[in-house]
């Protein structure tokens, strides 16, 4: 079974959008879709889910390093195994027993969201480089992750800085586990859809 839900909430705001910026974003026609994989990881992307193949490949690759457990670890990532996705990826570190505000933290940001964020999140806690609102939603979402061990695609228009319009996007979210039990860190995929 595929959980799925519609959300209503603002889209992602920028942190650098000023006030007027960001009111008039608010009251723009959006589109947000969430989709929870089931415990098989899989059928979400056969309905066809994901449009992009970037997205499939991750899933693709994080499903074949299960090996029987409920995720992988980092150690079974191996970036020369998947370097044409790199440059759209995060890792983010899960600091457990810390207020919401402090638990995540971006350990590497590719290439290609610096570009479209403009700004490099490495080493910083999300909550501190984005609006609260977007911070709130990307939480949301990591909180999912932690507390399910499955991963979690969305879809839906995002602003991009550099085109102060808004851009399609799809994203996944995959736990990975040291122990096999508790999530430490998070495997993020975001590509902007043509």
């Amino acid at each position: 079974m595929v959980f799925a839900t519609r959300v209503d909430s603002p889209v992602f705001l920028p942190c650098w959008a000023s006030q007027d910026e960001k009111k008039k974003l608010q009251k723009t026609d959006h589109d947000m879709a969430d989709t929870f994989l089931d415990s098989n990881n899989s059928p979400a992307l056969q309905h066809g889910t994901a449009r992009d193949p970037r997205i499939h490949d991750l899933i693709e690759y994080w499903t074949s390093k299960l090996r029987g457990r409920a995720m992988p670890s980092r150690s079974d990532i191996d970036p020369a195994e998947i370097v044409r996705l790199l440059p759209f990826i995060a890792l983010v570190d899960v600091i457990p027993d810390t207020p919401i505000e402090k638990r995540y933290r971006v350990r590497l940001f590719g290439t290609q969201l610096v570009e479209f964020h403009q700004k490099d999140w490495t080493g910083k806690q999300i909550f501190d480089v984005t609006s609260s609102e977007a911070a709130q939603r990307i939480v949301q979402a990591g909180e999912f992750c932690v507390n399910h061990h499955r991963p979690w695609l969305s879809s839906g228009k995002l602003y991009w800085a550099n085109h102060k319009s808004a851009k399609q996007f799809e994203i996944v979210i995959a736990p990975l586990s040291a122990d096999g039990a508790i999530v430490n860190m998070l495997l993020a995929l975001l590509v902007i859809v043509p």
